[in-house]
């Protein structure tokens, strides 16, 4: 059976020359399934995301020149059945890359897809 997870991250406020990143826990109503070589079969989607950029905390209309989210996925997570990572990272124009009064937040939705085991919903 497959079973599917959303999960919503919050990206707090980041200068526009850092990544931003942020983890969360996924908990499966079942087992997850593993392949033949023992690894979980699980893996993470992007669905939408969301980033505004501030200046000295007020929505600033900024051209950005490149927007970056990488997910990642740990199958093994101590206490969850997987633990995502998000990473975001904007290329800002050059004159605001280090001016400390502009930063970015928002949020990134994933979704999480495992085979379960037979019998495991």
């Amino acid at each position: 059976m497959i079973a599917f997870v959303p999960q919503k991250l919050t990206i707090s406020a980041t200068g526009l020359d850092q990544p931003a990143v942020a983890t969360a826990g996924v908990d499966f109503q079942g087992k997850i399934r593993s392949n033949d070589k023992g690894r979980p079969i699980v893996d993470v989607a992007l669905r939408s995301f969301h980033l505004e950029v501030t200046q000295n905390g007020r929505s600033e209309d900024f051209e950005i020149g490149l927007e970056d989210i990488t997910l990642s996925i740990d199958p093994n997570a101590y206490q969850h059945d997987a633990e995502i990572t998000v990473r975001a990272q904007l290329s800002p124009r050059r004159d605001a890359r280090r001016d400390a009064s502009f930063a970015y937040s928002g949020w990134v939705e994933v979704l999480v897809i495992a085979e379960l085991e037979d019998g495991h919903r």
